[in-house]
């Protein structure tokens, strides 16, 4: 009878989620302006194939070195448009991709044979961190998917699976370096260095077979390393990712993973019991991904998860009594806890704050009136108020070049001197507007209204207004 009931909680939990994950996705906005551009892309490769370059960014480094990182990505996007309408297929595919991610890490604690996996995935299902950032349509689920298929690569001992997914990484998510990272890690833990062989290998293949060779490696210096290592935070306005988190709103939002991991290791060393290799890849993975979300908070997704796994490995290795006295307990509260877990998407109050930010994001058509004024005029350089209305413009303008997008770096280290006309301009603090129009050198400029100043700096540098409506002005300099 437990078990019965067990297994209708976890599908009823199941169904209560999925019902909240389209209850939070279900509204005409974006949480992140970057879904225009994940749209674009997509909808450019099913009519017209992979992109090997990107007129789109011309005045910035990438104008010159383009790869699309996240390939894969975009082709699988491309089918939930073409079966959908743009809007509708990319939030049912968010969706899809965070089942997906789910599913796997599970697959990866069942394969180590961990018990109290469905504890781990209810907790990380649940861990507002890292429910907004998988909600946002981005490549992490992806990312993290692949992450999971290479530790269950690595409990069998299948290692050619890891070239494999070194290779698909490459084609998916920038960020591919963190898939050796975590290789390294289980190498160290369990003594054995060819693993990490055949991972490196599979990347390296999957980078000099690539079409857009020579530049794909310029484009990962930029990304990896001036973008994730240099980070020019303290000299422009990186994207709010890059920015460090908060130790404290770390802590909290992860409290009670950090609060188990934190008891299960202390039980551990208190009965003078050595860490097993398992224990110690997952606190080491656990250790290395708070350090890099404290640097940058774009990581904050790949925390939990290895949180979790970490406190359900440390579970695995207590004492036998212990364990078996755990596990009882386990057995006996299972139905009650599998009905509150079935609860909990259902009472939409204690998600409201991952529900309230996914929300409070802008509207699947902003700026489309800009954009669709400017897809009537001839091609030109376009200067926007905000770095990142770049991908809302271009998604309704592809055929006009932007001045900057997607992060700031791109055009600071392309023009160093071009950025900073902008940025004053657009701050209203440009001491000669007319020789900072004549340094950006744009044939438009998309002026949102809650920037009045750059809006008065450009008509006293020359301006015209050639349109507006409720959200922005367009104007050219005459």
């Amino acid at each position: 009878m437990t078990y019965y009931l067990s297994r209708a909680g976890m599908v009823m939990g199941l169904v209560g989620y999925v019902v909240w994950l389209a209850v939070a996705q279900g509204v005409w906005s974006f949480a992140d302006p970057d879904v225009f551009y994940h749209m674009g892309m997509a909808t450019h490769l099913l009519e017209f194939g992979l992109a090997d370059q990107f007129s789109g960014l011309a005045p910035t480094t990438l104008g010159q070195h383009f790869v699309d990182q996240h390939f894969l990505m975009h082709a699988l996007l491309g089918v939930f448009i073409w079966l959908m309408t743009p809007v509708v297929g990319t939030k049912v595919f968010v969706i899809v991709l965070l089942l997906l991610c789910l599913a796997t890490f599970m697959w990866m604690l069942r394969t180590m044979q961990l018990k109290g996996w469905w504890v781990a995935v209810g907790l990380v299902a649940v861990t507002n961190p890292w429910l907004f950032r998988l909600n946002l349509i981005k490549a992490t689920p992806l990312a993290l998917t692949l992450l999971w298929l290479s530790i269950i690569a690595l409990v069998k001992k299948r290692y050619w699976w890891l070239a494999m997914i070194g290779a698909v990484y490459v084609w998916t998510h920038g960020g591919f370096i963190l898939l050796p990272l975590v290789v390294a890690a289980w190498c160290l833990t369990h003594k054995t260095i060819v693993p990490l062989l055949y991972t490196v290998g599979g990347i390296a293949l999957a980078l000099l077979l690539h079409p857009a060779f020579s530049d794909n490696l310029f484009f990962y210096w930029e990304q990896l390393v001036q973008i994730g290592v240099v980070n020019y935070q303290n000299s422009i306005g990186v994207g709010g990712e890059w920015y460090p988190y908060n130790p404290g709103n770390l802590l909290f939002g992860h409290g009670l993973l950090v609060a188990a991991l934190t008891t299960v290791v202390v039980i551990t060393v208190g009965l003078r019991r050595r860490l097993s290799a398992t224990q110690l890849f997952f606190i080491l993975i656990t250790v290395g991904m708070t350090v890099l979300t404290l640097k940058s908070r774009r990581y904050v997704e790949y925390l939990a998860p290895f949180l979790a796994a970490a406190v359900v490995g440390a579970i695995r290795e207590l004492p036998l009594h212990l364990h078996h006295n755990i596990k009882t307990l386990l057995q006996y509260l299972l139905p009650a806890c599998v009905v509150v877990m079935a609860a909990v998407p259902v009472l939409l109050s204690s998600l409201s704050g991952v529900q309230r930010d996914l929300h409070d994001g802008q509207p699947t058509n902003y700026l489309s009136g800009a954009s669709q004024y400017l897809a009537t005029q001839p091609t030109g350089i376009v200067a926007p108020s905000d770095w990142d209305d770049f991908p809302a413009l271009w998604y309704g303008a592809p055929y006009q070049q932007y001045l900057i997008g997607l992060d700031a770096t791109f055009l600071y280290r392309a023009n160093a001197y071009r950025y900073e006309a902008w940025k004053n301009i657009t701050l209203g603090e440009a001491a000669d507007p007319i020789q900072a129009v004549e340094t950006i050198a744009a044939d438009y400029y998309v002026v949102a209204k809650d920037h009045t100043a750059m809006y008065q700096q450009l008509i006293t540098a020359g301006g015209q207004t050639v349109y507006q409506d409720d959200e922005a002005w367009v104007v050219t300099i005459l």
